[in-house]
């Protein structure tokens, strides 16, 4: 082998073990997708390429990334419900699911292209859409009662709580921590945030780079916020972070319950998937977290996850994972 080549293989491969260090801070518990996981029995021709999960009652939604049909629900002996969504730009259709959040014994769907959320119910096997409000000024959201609590897209301050279709209640919070401004730091450090309304916080962990943050949405301060690796990307054009071939995807999903953060780590950076075009976001580490933002344990599976979620009633993780080159959504048991 060349000595210069050898070199350089080395010098990346330390880099890549210190890049990631952090993630033997806590134990480990080895999970195989075989044994350690029960699946709801949906018909395996009705999906496709789940892209977001997320579980209520005993339903399981979640959207695809191929197809007419954006969103899809299944009860938990795997019966096929119509969500009556489809993709287009009428008022009734959506363009893009980027969010699906559980609230009052419903769901949430987010789409930013159309700057909206839509809010639907699921009673006796019906979903029900009730009603709709703008989300233009998030890039992410969480809904708390009446409230929204989201990472803003614009000015100065990092994080945003207003009534729905209402006034603003508060602003709080920067970059500066990660040494970043709005700009840069809005579009590096973008992610999903979570929720735990009892203790009044938020958790917001970051999809390309390795950080997060948790705050107290009532007292409108920063709790603790986390730099765990070093940031790359390449600059920044007309307003957008500019992302290069090196730069990694980090917490593709991120889910809590009451006591805990769950956070699916990817860890490939975007060569990988430049070369492999075909495939979604995938990890096979799910990295815990508490709501002081301490990482207490890490569930590493034999399988690519793609997407989790927190089922509050069964006190149960989901994770779709992809078996035997087709998908799967089942629940593991964690607390």
């Amino acid at each position: 082998m060349n000595v210069k080549y050898a070199l350089v293989v080395l010098i990346c491969l330390e880099a890549c073990s210190h890049q990631e260090t952090w993630l033997q801070n806590a134990p480990i518990t080895m999970l195989e997708v075989s044994k350690d996981i029960e699946y709801v029995p949906i018909p395996q021709d009705s999906i496709v390429l789940p892209e977001i999960i997320a579980t209520c009652d005993d339903y399981v939604i979640w959207s695809e990334k191929k197809g007419n049909c954006l969103l899809k629900i299944s009860d938990c002996d795997g019966n096929i419900l119509s969500s009556g969504i489809k993709k287009g730009r009428a008022l009734d259709e959506l363009l893009n699911v980027t969010q699906i959040l559980i609230h009052n014994r419903g769901f949430i769907v987010c789409d930013v292209f159309k700057k909206k959320a839509y809010s639907f119910s699921l009673e006796k096997n019906f979903v029900i859409k009730d009603k709709s409000f703008d989300i233009d000024e998030f890039s992410t959201i969480a809904v708390s009662g009446d409230t929204i609590v989201g990472v803003a897209k614009h000015g100065k301050c990092k994080y945003e709580s207003k009534l729905i279709g209402g006034k603003t209640i508060s602003k709080f919070g920067d970059y500066s921590y990660y040494g970043l401004d709005t700009e840069i730091g809005c579009g590096l450090l973008q992610g999903h945030i979570c929720i735990n309304e009892v203790k009044g916080r938020i958790a917001c962990f970051s999809y390309y780079a390795g950080a997060y943050e948790i705050a107290d949405y009532r007292c409108h301060k920063i709790v603790r916020s986390e730099k765990l690796e070093d940031f790359s990307f390449d600059g920044k054009s007309s307003g957008q972070v500019l992302m290069g071939p090196e730069s990694k995807l980090n917490f593709i999903s991120t889910v809590s319950s009451e006591n805990f953060i769950y956070a699916l780590y990817d860890g490939k950076d975007l060569r990988y998937y430049m070369m492999n075009r075909g495939d979604s976001p995938s990890g096979h580490k799910i990295c815990i977290f508490d709501w002081n933002g301490n990482y207490v344990k890490c569930i590493k599976l034999d399988m690519p996850v793609t997407s989790i979620s927190w089922n509050p009633d069964n006190k149960r993780l989901y994770v779709s994972v992809l078996v035997d080159g087709h998908y799967k959504i089942g629940a593991i048991k964690t607390e």
